[in-house]
Protein backbone atom coordinates (compact mmCIF):
# COMPACT_ATOMS: atom_id res chain seq x y z
CA UNK A 1 0.00 0.00 0.00
CA UNK A 2 1.65 3.70 -0.93
CA UNK A 3 0.77 5.29 2.08
CA UNK A 4 2.26 2.48 4.27
CA UNK A 5 4.97 2.37 2.14
CA UNK A 6 5.81 6.29 2.35
CA UNK A 7 5.60 6.19 6.34
CA UNK A 8 8.07 3.02 6.48
CA UNK A 9 10.46 4.97 4.22
CA UNK A 10 10.51 7.42 6.98
CA UNK A 11 12.05 4.56 8.92
CA UNK A 12 14.48 4.11 6.28
CA UNK A 13 15.71 7.83 6.01
CA UNK A 14 15.55 8.00 9.47
CA UNK A 15 12.93 10.61 10.08
CA UNK A 16 10.89 8.60 12.55
CA UNK A 17 13.05 7.06 14.70
CA UNK A 18 13.78 6.89 17.85
CA UNK A 19 17.52 7.59 17.88
CA UNK A 20 16.81 10.17 15.35
CA UNK A 21 16.44 13.76 17.20
CA UNK A 22 14.56 15.37 14.88
CA UNK A 23 11.70 12.21 14.97
CA UNK A 24 8.81 12.80 17.26
CA UNK A 25 6.97 10.00 18.53
CA UNK A 26 3.75 11.29 16.46
CA UNK A 27 5.61 10.21 13.38
CA UNK A 28 6.39 6.53 15.09
CA UNK A 29 3.05 6.41 16.13
CA UNK A 30 1.91 7.10 12.53
CA UNK A 31 4.18 4.65 11.28
CA UNK A 32 3.32 2.03 13.47
CA UNK A 33 -0.48 2.88 13.10
CA UNK A 34 -0.73 2.60 9.46
CA UNK A 35 1.00 -0.60 9.23
CA UNK A 36 -0.99 -2.64 12.10
CA UNK A 37 -4.25 -1.50 10.92
CA UNK A 38 -3.22 -2.56 7.14
CA UNK A 39 -1.35 -5.96 8.51
CA UNK A 40 1.63 -5.67 7.08
CA UNK A 41 4.11 -8.06 8.98
CA UNK A 42 6.63 -7.60 6.56
CA UNK A 43 6.47 -3.40 7.12
CA UNK A 44 6.67 -3.98 10.56
CA UNK A 45 8.95 -6.35 10.89
CA UNK A 46 11.02 -3.89 8.99
CA UNK A 47 10.11 -0.80 11.52
CA UNK A 48 11.68 -3.40 14.38
CA UNK A 49 14.70 -3.90 12.74
CA UNK A 50 15.07 -0.16 12.62
CA UNK A 51 14.89 -0.20 16.19
CA UNK A 52 11.82 0.66 16.64
CA UNK A 53 9.22 -0.88 19.40
CA UNK A 54 5.68 -0.37 18.60
CA UNK A 55 4.60 -1.33 21.58
CA UNK A 56 7.48 1.77 23.26
CA UNK A 57 5.01 5.04 21.81
CA UNK A 58 1.03 4.28 22.63
CA UNK A 59 -0.73 5.66 25.67
CA UNK A 60 -4.58 5.85 24.86
CA UNK A 61 -4.48 3.07 22.39
CA UNK A 62 -2.41 0.39 21.04
CA UNK A 63 -1.01 -1.34 18.04
CA UNK A 64 -2.66 -4.28 18.72
CA UNK A 65 -6.20 -2.01 18.60
CA UNK A 66 -4.72 -1.08 15.07
CA UNK A 67 -4.44 -4.69 13.98
CA UNK A 68 -8.24 -5.46 15.74
CA UNK A 69 -10.26 -2.76 14.47
CA UNK A 70 -8.45 -2.82 11.29
CA UNK A 71 -9.42 -6.84 10.96
CA UNK A 72 -13.09 -5.12 11.67
CA UNK A 73 -12.37 -2.68 8.82
CA UNK A 74 -11.20 -5.00 6.07
CA UNK A 75 -13.04 -8.11 6.42
CA UNK A 76 -11.11 -10.12 3.86
CA UNK A 77 -9.94 -14.14 4.25
CA UNK A 78 -6.71 -13.35 2.16
CA UNK A 79 -5.69 -10.92 4.62
CA UNK A 80 -6.12 -13.35 7.96
CA UNK A 81 -2.67 -14.40 7.71
CA UNK A 82 -0.99 -11.00 8.02
CA UNK A 83 -3.67 -9.90 10.26
CA UNK A 84 -2.56 -13.02 12.49
CA UNK A 85 1.19 -12.63 12.07
CA UNK A 86 1.07 -9.07 12.86
CA UNK A 87 -0.65 -9.79 16.19
CA UNK A 88 1.82 -12.43 17.21
CA UNK A 89 4.55 -10.07 16.48
CA UNK A 90 3.24 -7.50 18.15
CA UNK A 91 2.91 -9.68 21.61
CA UNK A 92 6.46 -10.60 21.52
CA UNK A 93 7.83 -7.75 21.80
CA UNK A 94 8.37 -6.29 25.16
CA UNK A 95 5.99 -3.75 26.33
CA UNK A 96 3.10 -5.68 24.82
CA UNK A 97 -0.14 -4.52 27.15
CA UNK A 98 -3.39 -6.40 26.01
CA UNK A 99 -5.23 -5.25 29.19
CA UNK A 100 -5.40 -1.93 28.18
CA UNK A 101 -9.21 -1.03 27.12
CA UNK A 102 -10.27 1.03 23.77
CA UNK A 103 -11.37 4.12 25.22
CA UNK A 104 -15.00 4.03 23.14
CA UNK A 105 -15.82 0.72 23.88
CA UNK A 106 -13.70 0.13 27.29
CA UNK A 107 -12.83 -3.32 26.03
CA UNK A 108 -9.68 -5.11 25.76
CA UNK A 109 -8.56 -6.46 22.25
CA UNK A 110 -9.89 -9.88 23.02
CA UNK A 111 -13.77 -8.76 23.75
CA UNK A 112 -13.39 -6.10 20.74
CA UNK A 113 -12.54 -9.21 19.25
CA UNK A 114 -15.21 -11.40 20.42
CA UNK A 115 -18.00 -8.69 19.95
CA UNK A 116 -16.47 -7.55 16.10
CA UNK A 117 -16.76 -11.36 15.09
CA UNK A 118 -13.06 -11.54 14.19
CA UNK A 119 -13.05 -15.32 14.55
CA UNK A 120 -9.44 -15.65 13.07
CA UNK A 121 -8.22 -13.78 16.06
CA UNK A 122 -9.61 -15.16 18.73
CA UNK A 123 -7.98 -18.35 19.64
CA UNK A 124 -4.39 -16.27 19.50
CA UNK A 125 -6.10 -13.58 21.74
CA UNK A 126 -7.16 -15.81 24.43
CA UNK A 127 -4.17 -18.03 24.63
CA UNK A 128 -2.27 -14.59 25.97
CA UNK A 129 -4.86 -12.86 27.72
CA UNK A 130 -6.70 -11.86 30.56
CA UNK A 131 -10.34 -13.85 30.13
CA UNK A 132 -11.21 -12.44 34.03
CA UNK A 133 -10.75 -8.72 32.55
CA UNK A 134 -14.49 -6.93 32.59
CA UNK A 135 -15.44 -4.12 30.07
CA UNK A 136 -17.17 -0.52 31.10
CA UNK A 137 -20.34 -2.81 32.01
CA UNK A 138 -18.76 -5.73 33.82
CA UNK A 139 -19.12 -8.38 31.05
CA UNK A 140 -15.83 -10.50 30.20
CA UNK A 141 -15.45 -12.13 26.90
CA UNK A 142 -17.53 -14.82 27.85
CA UNK A 143 -20.98 -12.18 28.35
CA UNK A 144 -19.94 -10.93 25.52
CA UNK A 145 -20.01 -14.14 23.65
CA UNK A 146 -23.30 -14.68 25.48
CA UNK A 147 -24.47 -11.82 23.49
CA UNK A 148 -23.97 -12.55 20.12
CA UNK A 149 -26.12 -14.64 17.68
CA UNK A 150 -26.28 -18.05 17.27
CA UNK A 151 -23.39 -18.98 14.28
CA UNK A 152 -21.69 -21.85 14.22
CA UNK A 153 -18.24 -19.53 14.72
CA UNK A 154 -19.87 -17.68 17.23
CA UNK A 155 -20.58 -21.00 19.52
CA UNK A 156 -17.21 -22.42 18.99
CA UNK A 157 -15.96 -19.35 20.31
CA UNK A 158 -18.37 -19.61 23.17
CA UNK A 159 -17.14 -23.24 23.36
CA UNK A 160 -13.86 -22.27 23.69
CA UNK A 161 -13.55 -19.45 26.34
CA UNK A 162 -15.72 -21.06 28.34
CA UNK A 163 -13.08 -23.28 28.94
CA UNK A 164 -11.11 -20.68 30.46
CA UNK A 165 -13.32 -18.33 32.37
CA UNK A 166 -15.65 -18.03 35.34
CA UNK A 167 -19.11 -18.88 33.54
CA UNK A 168 -20.82 -17.67 36.62
CA UNK A 169 -18.89 -14.26 36.40
CA UNK A 170 -22.35 -11.45 37.07
CA UNK A 171 -22.29 -8.47 34.93
CA UNK A 172 -22.98 -4.59 36.38
CA UNK A 173 -26.63 -6.16 36.31
CA UNK A 174 -25.80 -9.40 38.03
CA UNK A 175 -26.32 -11.41 34.83
CA UNK A 176 -24.54 -14.38 34.08
CA UNK A 177 -23.52 -15.26 30.62
CA UNK A 178 -26.19 -18.03 31.18
CA UNK A 179 -28.62 -15.39 32.14
CA UNK A 180 -27.36 -12.74 28.84
CA UNK A 181 -28.39 -16.14 26.09
CA UNK A 182 -31.51 -17.13 27.94
CA UNK A 183 -33.09 -13.96 28.17
CA UNK A 184 -32.23 -13.53 24.54
CA UNK A 185 -33.46 -16.69 23.47
CA UNK A 186 -30.11 -18.31 22.22
CA UNK A 187 -30.80 -22.18 22.52
CA UNK A 188 -27.71 -23.07 21.16
CA UNK A 189 -25.80 -21.28 23.52
CA UNK A 190 -27.96 -22.69 26.12
CA UNK A 191 -26.73 -25.96 24.94
CA UNK A 192 -23.20 -25.13 25.97
CA UNK A 193 -23.35 -22.77 28.87
CA UNK A 194 -25.97 -25.20 30.96
CA UNK A 195 -23.40 -27.84 31.84
CA UNK A 196 -21.07 -25.35 33.57
CA UNK A 197 -23.17 -22.25 35.18
CA UNK A 198 -25.24 -21.98 38.16
CA UNK A 199 -28.55 -22.12 37.58
CA UNK A 200 -30.00 -20.85 40.78
CA UNK A 201 -27.83 -17.05 40.65
CA UNK A 202 -30.53 -14.36 40.50
CA UNK A 203 -30.09 -10.87 38.91
CA UNK A 204 -30.36 -7.31 40.83
CA UNK A 205 -34.14 -8.11 40.10
CA UNK A 206 -33.87 -11.29 41.49
CA UNK A 207 -34.93 -13.27 38.37
CA UNK A 208 -33.00 -16.99 37.26
CA UNK A 209 -31.87 -17.78 33.83
CA UNK A 210 -35.15 -19.76 33.31
CA UNK A 211 -37.42 -16.79 34.75
CA UNK A 212 -35.39 -14.46 32.42
CA UNK A 213 -36.57 -17.01 29.22
CA UNK A 214 -39.93 -17.30 30.40
CA UNK A 215 -40.03 -13.51 31.28
CA UNK A 216 -39.02 -13.38 27.37
CA UNK A 217 -41.63 -15.99 25.78
CA UNK A 218 -38.55 -18.07 25.10
CA UNK A 219 -40.33 -21.43 26.17
CA UNK A 220 -37.71 -24.06 24.37
CA UNK A 221 -34.81 -22.32 26.13
CA UNK A 222 -37.13 -22.43 29.51
CA UNK A 223 -37.63 -26.19 28.61
CA UNK A 224 -33.97 -26.54 28.27
CA UNK A 225 -33.26 -25.06 31.81
CA UNK A 226 -35.66 -27.61 33.72
CA UNK A 227 -33.51 -30.20 34.71
CA UNK A 228 -31.58 -28.04 36.13
CA UNK A 229 -33.08 -25.33 37.78
CA UNK A 230 -34.77 -25.60 41.74
CA UNK A 231 -38.27 -26.31 41.67
CA UNK A 232 -38.92 -22.77 42.81
CA UNK A 233 -37.71 -21.51 39.74
CA UNK A 234 -39.53 -23.90 37.78
CA UNK A 235 -42.78 -23.40 39.03
CA UNK A 236 -42.32 -19.93 38.75
CA UNK A 237 -41.22 -19.70 35.22
CA UNK A 238 -44.09 -21.42 34.60
CA UNK A 239 -46.21 -19.16 35.99
CA UNK A 240 -44.92 -16.41 33.98
CA UNK A 241 -45.26 -18.71 30.29
CA UNK A 242 -49.01 -18.67 31.50
CA UNK A 243 -49.22 -15.33 31.84
CA UNK A 244 -48.17 -15.43 28.16
CA UNK A 245 -50.20 -18.29 27.14
CA UNK A 246 -47.71 -20.58 27.14
CA UNK A 247 -46.40 -23.06 29.66
CA UNK A 248 -44.73 -26.36 30.53
CA UNK A 249 -46.79 -29.60 30.09
CA UNK A 250 -48.06 -31.64 33.07
CA UNK A 251 -46.04 -34.09 31.92
CA UNK A 252 -42.55 -31.64 31.86
CA UNK A 253 -43.81 -30.51 35.45
CA UNK A 254 -44.28 -34.25 36.84
CA UNK A 255 -41.13 -35.49 35.38
CA UNK A 256 -39.25 -32.27 37.12
CA UNK A 257 -40.79 -32.74 40.40
CA UNK A 258 -40.00 -36.57 39.90
CA UNK A 259 -36.14 -35.73 39.47
CA UNK A 260 -35.60 -33.21 42.19
CA UNK A 261 -37.31 -35.90 44.69
CA UNK A 262 -34.73 -38.15 43.76
CA UNK A 263 -31.74 -36.04 44.57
Amino acid sequence: MKSTAFLISQIERGDAAPNNPYSSNLAVKSVVSAIARHARPVFLQKAISYGVNPNAFFESSTPIMDVVWGAAGYPCPYRYDDQLSCLKLLCSLPGVNLSKVNQFTKANPLMDAVGLGLFHLIPFLLSVSNTSQQDGKGNTALSIAAFTSGMSENLYVLALICQCSDCDHQNNNAETPLMIAAGRGYLDHIKILKHCSDHNIHNKNGETAIELAAANKHQKVAESLMDFSSIFSVIKANTILNQRGLGFTKKMLKEHLALHQKK
